[in-house]
């Protein structure tokens, strides 16, 4: 994991942005919330959360207008 968070600091060269990933069980969460961590200090603002709902509250935009992007099936997504 570290490679690739180191990886995604040096390659955005982009102005801030914020990334939110869906997490469907405890393991996953945090699985992500140290992908998020890891990428500091970066301009990607990464917000883990439970529901959709959750995220595009937290991105600010409405739930149908959130892109959802899927890993395999049945692993966690994330929303951009």
């Amino acid at each position: 994991m570290r490679h690739i968070t180191q990886q995604r600091r040096q390659e955005y060269h982009g102005l801030a942005v914020r990334s939110a990933l869906y997490a469907p069980d405890p393991l996953s969460y945090g699985m992500m919330r140290m992908y998020g961590t890891m990428l500091y200090p970066s301009p990607i603002d990464v917000g883990v959360f439970y529901t959709y709902q959750e995220a595009a509250e937290w991105l600010g935009v409405p739930l149908p207008d959130v892109e959802v992007l899927t890993g395999p099936p049945g692993g966690p997504g994330f929303l951009g």
